[in-house]
């Protein structure tokens, strides 16, 4: 685990990285590791100090010290390039079975290749200490991202889905993180994360390990890395982690819904601040959300469901869960379900009422000018009413914005044009119908070239409106004006279906 203040100073140009090609001519002693000796601070650990040799490596400067190991920045002379260098305790160090153990599980992480994991380069052992050579990242850890400044959910929401890909990627490899926490995720410079530290990760093993066994309490610190049979951060560890239950993917799903509860809401979703107060908090109900919320109440329903005391009413995989994430944040096109359907509920019966008032009207006067324009206003006041009580959904989803946009547009264009017509000797309905019938034309077109290809065959609606027009001496208000609502009822259609569909 790699701490705050010393992951907030990971910078290539450190002045200790200036010394790297100057260490190639210098003749250093390879240093004997024996972890565990007190130093001062800056001199690294267990007699590693700047300038130190580890095999290939040539120690920098200590950047932080974990439950399962030492990180250093080091100096790789034989790829030329600078690296973290994480030396692991090896608290039996006369046991074979567990550095061989150790190994293995090191060298299967080192198969996991994703841009939001953390790159292994090289795994082995010197000096009788195993080591990992991973990839410098110059950045901070997510809690400190999280604290820089004030972030919107929806910039939350997004670098967390972004971390939950990493996960992913790992457990599609095998590997069960155990131990995923914001102080394991590191935020780049170019603001996209990585995770890191599967310190105790499990390759889809379903129980303890060899030689593992239940320890006493950790210390009374939110932070501890507990390591054995009982692997995890109190606060973060899911149900089945404190007991003998099996371990596997769902416990990732588990830690990452309480990492993300706790960056949305300030507060981890359950309480307590020793071992045994979390082992039985966690498996009670969830602390209720803050009153005054900016994220969409659906967000908690997800993380509710992956927060379940069963692993099996949790997510079926990473893939799901971040799936569910991605359409509450507006990244697909089933987002915002509730808002969508409070859209169509209120412009598809106004649709009709329009259309059901217009023909009343024409059959009982013989230009209906003004009541025309009437309708039409009313559609763009409730039009823009309904995307007002939305505009959450709107501001965050494209496809709900383009969809709510054109349709808008349809209907001011067709209220321009018929104020327009007021001011005109009377006009046969004919060349109403013909202009109207074109900018429906172009609204379903508009729509079937950019969000929705299930509406090409929206046109040929107002189409039979426009060659009808142009063909027929004389055109019947009451059949035609039909035409109105079906090019509005395609839109609504193809909205709520295309919206229905998984990406």
């Amino acid at each position: 685990m790699w701490d705050n203040a010393n992951m907030s100073s990971l910078s290539s140009s450190d002045a200790g990285y200036q010394v790297e090609r100057h260490h190639r001519q210098l003749s250093v002693q390879t240093a004997d590791p024996v972890l565990g000796r007190e130093v001062e601070k800056g001199d690294g650990y267990g007699g590693l100090c700047v300038s130190a040799r580890l095999g290939r490596f040539t120690i920098i400067r200590q950047l932080g010290v974990g439950g399962m190991g030492t990180v250093f920045a080091a100096y790789d002379e034989q790829l030329d390039r600078k690296v973290a260098l994480k030396i692991l305790h090896n608290p039996e160090r006369g046991s074979h079975s567990h550095r061989d153990r150790t190994l293995r599980e090191a060298k299967a992480l080192a198969r996991v290749r994703h841009p939001r994991v953390v790159s292994i380069y090289d795994v082995g052992t010197t000096n009788d200490q195993l080591y990992l050579a991973m990839e410098f990242v110059d950045g901070i850890t997510l809690r400190a991202w999280l604290s820089a400044q004030t972030r919107s959910w929806c910039e939350i929401l997004q670098i967390f889905i972004a971390a939950g890909e990493g996960l992913q990627a790992a457990h599609e490899a095998g590997v069960i993180h155990r131990d995923f926490k914001p102080d394991n995720v590191l935020v780049g410079k170019d603001g996209l994360p990585l995770v890191l530290d599967f310190g105790v990760a499990r390759l889809g093993r379903q129980g303890p390990a060899d030689g593992e066994r239940i320890g006493e309490d950790p210390p009374d610190d939110s932070d501890f890395t507990y390591q054995g049979a009982l692997s995890g951060t109190p606060g973060y560890m899911s149900p089945e982690q404190y007991g003998d239950e099996p371990v596997g993917s769902a416990s990732d799903q588990f830690s990452f819904c309480a990492a993300l509860y706790e960056a949305l809401c300030g507060y981890l979703p359950f309480s307590g601040s020793t071992l045994q107060e979390h082992a039985v908090s966690v498996r009670g109900p969830l602390r209720p959300p803050p009153v005054e919320t900016a994220f969409p109440p659906e967000v908690i329903r997800i993380l509710s469901r992956g927060l379940s005391i069963n692993p099996t009413d949790r997510f079926a995989s990473m893939t799901e869960l971040l799936q569910a994430l991605r359409e509450e944040q507006g990244q697909t096109r089933e987002a915002g379900a509730g808002s969508r359907r409070n859209l169509l509920l209120a412009l598809g019966p106004a649709a009709i009422c329009a259309c059901l008032l217009v023909q009343f009207a024409s059959s009982r006067h013989g230009r209906i000018l003004r009541e025309a324009v009437g309708v039409s206003l009313c559609l763009v006041l409730l039009t823009l009413l309904t995307g007002f009580l939305n505009r959450r959904t709107l501001r965050v989803n494209r496809f709900h914005r383009q969809m709510y946009m054109q349709l808008l547009a349809a209907f001011v264009q067709i209220l321009i044009h018929r104020l327009w017509l007021l001011t005109l000797p009377t006009v046969p309905f004919r060349q109403i119908l013909i202009t109207e019938m074109i900018i429906w034309a172009g609204a379903t077109f508009t729509l079937a070239c950019i969000p929705v290809p299930r509406l090409y065959f929206a046109p040929i609606i107002p189409l039979f409106g426009i060659i009808a027009g142009s063909v027929l001496e004389e055109v019947r208000r009451g059949p035609f004006l039909m035409l109105y609502l079906l090019s509005v009822g395609s839109i609504l259609w193809a909205w709520h279906a295309e919206s229905k569909q998984t990406k």
